[in-house]
């Protein structure tokens, strides 16, 4: 039944990854009432229903296992009807006017430019252009026009009326982008009092239900095993929508966001991201696994592609990619050698390609062993041959410290400092520039308290005692505790 597979998801006593893993994962898919609810409970408890194999097995078995498992996957769900919205405004352009349309959109440059002919031609859209027209306003975010977030407004109805009915899956993927970029939250903000943002909720909530609804069985792709288990979606429209859902969440608590991006998950690991470029890979990723749904099969697999195919990676993707599996919670003699390529890699390049998150966040990376793993012999060769690069980055930020933002500094400070590698006049100059702040006004970033936390831990950790920087922070800890200051993004461990 579906509340003893609750149990054993839920059970202290069963870990994943272990023996009896792949048994529990066939009964997940074969003994529950409902399909869709048990994978969901399979991704969130970090396992796949793949059944067992024998011992030898060979390659043609376990690529049958795959496929098994790729076609239950898809079958384990029962899709809802997508919206049905209105038809469009019948005086909607032939493809003639909507080409002109566009030509017209492509040579604009300001936003209230944009938003005169965009207002003009609302009526007349189609769906297609309609996305175009949200996207395009939404390039030129922030802005404070009036008239932009009035046509803002007029395209959200327009798409709220017609339901997405005749939206292709791009179309769709690119109306949450703009709608994400334009600071929109998935969330109903303000008890209905925001009448923009709870129409933005709305268009989202609409996306996500139309994109489980599309996701129905594709037969084909379940006997052929290839790349068209998404349907109608492309993998590229499938990231994006999960990375703009990702970014408009406040939080990790909607149920329909949560089991779309379960179902993406486990689609994911079964089809190995076939079909995904790079850059859809690292985005859908990242997506996935901030709302926890990465199980240990998930990042495995998204490492040793990586891995293996390294050169078609971008530094960014690269980065993106690594930070993720790290965060999430991947084995660490997993993530090693794409590391240790990532990082001989970028020290072949001479760092050229790699901007100043990239940087900060693969130092994070070779920084995030834990205790038992720093000791193992395996680490400290690696962190050995890390210290070249680590050197060259501090450098590099020395030069050019202007380019690196508050946090970035404070990231790289901290894990330098974590590795023992620190360079003590880069220490120094970091210092003497948020002391400088202090006394005038923080700059955006400065304030946070993870910055702050990793400054002081820095100090702390290289015994350097800067009683002025210190004072400030715990200053900042005290207004957040007794509620004179912002206790936005303070937790209980950077407090303690």
């Amino acid at each position: 039944s579906h509340s003893w597979c609750d149990g054993v998801v839920q059970s202290s006593r069963w870990r994943p990854g272990g023996a009896d893993t792949p048994r529990i994962a066939e009964y997940l898919v074969k003994y529950t009432d409902d399909g869709a609810q048990a994978w969901i409970a399979a991704t969130e408890a970090a396992i796949y229903a793949t059944p067992p194999l024998r011992e030898e097995a060979t390659k043609k078995d376990k690529e049958a296992q795959r496929r098994t498992a790729m076609a239950a996957h898809f079958e384990s769900f029962a899709p809802e009807a997508p919206a049905q919205g209105c038809k469009p405004p019948a005086d909607v352009e032939g493809p003639e006017g909507q080409r002109k349309f566009l030509d017209r959109l492509k040579v604009l440059r300001t936003t209230n430019e944009i938003a005169e002919v965009i207002g003009s031609w609302a009526p007349r859209l189609d769906a297609r252009n309609v996305a175009a027209a949200l996207n395009r306003l939404a390039r030129m975010a922030p802005f404070r026009s009036r008239e932009a977030w009035a046509v803002v407004d007029v395209l959200v109805t327009r798409v709220l009326d017609e339901g997405l009915a005749d939206y292709t899956a791009k179309s769709v993927s690119n109306i949450c982008w703009a709608l994400a970029k334009l600071g929109m939250p998935t969330e109903e903000a303000g008890n209905g009092r925001d009448l923009a943002k709870l129409k933005a909720a709305r268009v989202y909530s609409l996306a996500v239900h139309r994109t489980w609804a599309d996701l129905r069985p594709n037969p084909k792709a379940q006997r052929d095993g290839d790349g068209g288990v998404w349907n109608q979606w492309w993998p590229q429209d499938l990231a994006v929508l999960c990375g703009a859902l990702a970014r408009a969440s406040s939080g990790t608590s909607s149920p329909m966001i949560r089991r779309l991006f379960s179902v993406v998950a486990q689609g994911a690991g079964l089809t190995k991201w076939m079909g995904f470029a790079p850059q859809e890979l690292a985005d859908a990723f990242s997506a996935i696994a901030s709302w926890g749904l990465a199980p240990p099969a998930l990042i495995e697999s998204t490492v040793v592609k990586l891995t293996k195919h390294r050169d078609m990676f971008k530094p960014q993707d690269i980065c993106v990619t690594l930070l993720t599996a790290v965060k999430a919670g991947g084995q660490r003699s997993l993530i090693r050698p794409a590391l240790e390529g990532a990082v001989g890699a970028a020290v072949a390049a001479s760092l050229q390609g790699y901007n100043t998150i990239d940087l900060s966040n693969l130092v994070w990376c070779i920084s995030a062993a834990d205790e038992l793993e720093n000791n193992s012999f395996q680490e400290v060769a690696f962190l050995e041959s890390s210290r070249d690069f680590v050197a060259q980055v501090m450098t590099r930020a020395m030069k050019n410290m202007n380019e690196w933002t508050p946090t970035q500094l404070a990231t790289l400070s901290f894990s330098s400092a974590r590795l023992g590698f620190s360079n003590l006049d880069y220490l120094r100059e970091v210092c003497k520039r948020w002391l400088q702040w202090f006394s005038t006004k923080l700059p955006p970033g400065a304030e946070l308290p993870v910055s702050l936390t990793n400054m002081a831990l820095t100090c702390a950790r290289l015994g350097c005692p800067l009683p002025a920087l210190a004072m400030n922070v715990c200053e900042r800890v005290r207004a957040a505790m007794d509620g004179s200051g912002s206790k936005t993004g303070w937790q209980a461990q950077q407090v303690a």
